[in-house]
């Protein structure tokens, strides 16, 4: 091909003097909530749900990829950067021979979160995270405790119990690229696919109670959407040997019933401290 023909061909390109360079603050939005995670590259989009298939397509126009998996379309969906996240989940535990079934629901949003507990004729629990980074307790009880860092141990159990929940767990996990893929199963009756993290440490000694140190394991699914990367909920097994006694199990499992985007109006940023 001549170049006498290559510059016809130029001057009659329509778009020959547009700028396809992408706006700083398209990439900006698209790419804000990127972390890297060791094991390998996915995409991780920062936006509410029902822009998470408009953002996709984006990101692939711009690098040349294929479309995101379903771990990163789960992450997308439960972001809390410009929203309130809101999660309502049904939990089932079983500790030995005790069952216990409860409601939980979950607001997160940037440096706030609030958990709420209920176990119907049971009673309930509210913990709320405080921007100052204080946790509030209570319960229909009259149980009403506030713990601040200088609460040592106390305040950690607060904010241990707050971060225990499907959506952070599964967040953290992904940060960390420790989501190993596992196939697919049913899972409250829709197909999903299986991402399974496994854990292991030291168990403290907790000398009031004369429970010396010991080892746990921790074995936990999570369920994603295998058509559209809806979270669906998480299977959790832990096992805890104390020498000298008999090992303790645990089997938790959490259904997610409801995931919202709320707009932070001061009527929704209310329902981060009731």
């Amino acid at each position: 091909m001549t170049d006498e023909l290559l510059d016809r061909m130029r001057a009659l390109d329509p778009a020959r003097d547009t700028d396809l360079t992408p706006p700083d603050e398209l990439l900006s939005a698209l790419l804000a909530d990127f972390p890297e995670p060791r094991r390998r590259r996915r995409f991780m989009l920062a936006l509410p749900a029902g822009a998470l298939a408009a953002a996709a397509a984006a990101v692939i126009a711009f690098t040349g990829g294929s479309t995101p998996d379903l771990a990163a379309q789960a992450y997308a969906q439960t972001s809390q950067a410009r929203d309130i996240l809101y999660v309502r989940a049904r939990v089932v535990s079983q500790f030995g021979s005790d069952r216990l079934e409860m409601t939980r629901e979950n607001w997160l949003y940037r440096d706030r979160a609030r958990r709420h507990d209920d176990v119907g004729a049971k009673g309930w629990s509210d913990m709320v995270l405080r921007p100052d980074g204080s946790v509030r307790f209570r319960n229909r009880d009259g149980q009403d405790v506030v713990s601040t860092d200088a609460d040592g141990p106390d305040a950690q159990s607060w904010h241990q119990q707050l971060q225990q929940n499907f959506v952070a767990e599964f967040r953290r996990n992904y940060q960390k690229g420790t989501l190993d893929p596992a196939g697919t199963a049913e899972f409250a009756g829709r197909r999903a696919q299986v991402y399974v993290v496994d854990t292991s440490g030291v168990a403290p000694a907790v000398p009031r109670f004369k429970i010396r140190e010991g080892t746990w394991t921790d074995h936990r699914e999570f369920f994603i959407d295998a058509d559209d990367g809806t979270p669906l909920g998480s299977i959790q097994e832990s096992t805890t040997k104390t020498p000298g006694q008999p090992a303790m199990t645990s089997r938790v499992v959490e259904t997610v019933e409801a995931i919202e985007h709320l707009e932070p109006t001061p009527e929704n940023l209310a329902k981060l401290s009731r």
